[in-house]
């Protein structure tokens, strides 16, 4: 390359680089938490209840846009970020909200047999996202005393939900971990944005800053 073409691509890489170390992309870590939180506490409340039909729809509304949509572009955005394990447990709950919603809405048009037509597949359904979860679980030390708690009362909850589609009393005990397991991640995202906005947030200064960034 002449000595002109060198010098235009040194500008050029110059600018990029000054326009990239201006533009930061947004944590997307308390919205992803907070839609994982409240659908969750939705759908552990159903399940603490024993299944109160009435709340079908308003789960896989819930399932669909909150905890499915909005947490796979939460988690899209950490991949971005370079941030491997907020973008990979973003992506994979979302993606299981997006199915189970799906599901619940195809189940209510009489398009798939409802969860109670067929124990065993549902059980394992819960049991395999209870060895995704033990995966997080075990990675979480990178993370913070509020992410580790969370992946902890998830796979319990999990665990709990796959035992009890063959047992009343097991299925409310996994509401009730699954109903804590949602109030823990609200925190958590409340915690992350606050800090964020103001640098603390009462007892979180004893956790790392960034909740999912390492």
């Amino acid at each position: 390359l002449s000595p002109v073409c060198l010098g235009s691509l040194r500008r050029a890489a110059s600018i990029n680089a000054e326009y990239m170390g201006c533009t930061k992309i947004a944590n997307p870590a308390p919205i992803a938490l907070y839609a994982f939180g409240i659908t969750t506490c939705y759908l552990s409340y159903f399940n603490l209840s024993t299944g109160a039909p009435e709340f079908i729809g308003l789960i896989s509304g819930h399932a669909l846009f909150l905890g499915g949509l909005i947490q796979l572009i939460g988690g899209v955005i950490e991949f971005y970020r370079n941030n491997l394990f907020g973008a990979t447990a973003f992506t994979g709950y979302g993606g299981f909200w997006l199915s189970l919603g799906i599901f619940l809405v195809l189940s209510d048009a009489g398009a798939a047999p409802s969860l109670d037509e067929f124990d065993d597949g549902h059980s394992f359904f819960l049991a395999f996202w209870a060895l995704f979860t033990f995966v997080f679980l075990i990675n979480s030390g990178i993370t913070n005393r509020v992410i580790m708690a969370l992946f902890v009362n998830l796979f319990i909850t999990f665990v709990l939900l796959s035992i009890g589609v063959y047992d009343l009393r097991t299925q409310r005990a996994g509401g009730a971990f699954g109903l804590l397991t949602g109030l823990i991640a609200i925190y958590g995202a409340t915690a992350e944005m606050t800090n964020e906005l103001q640098g603390k947030f009462g007892s979180s200064r004893r956790f790392q800053e960034k909740t999912f960034d390492r």
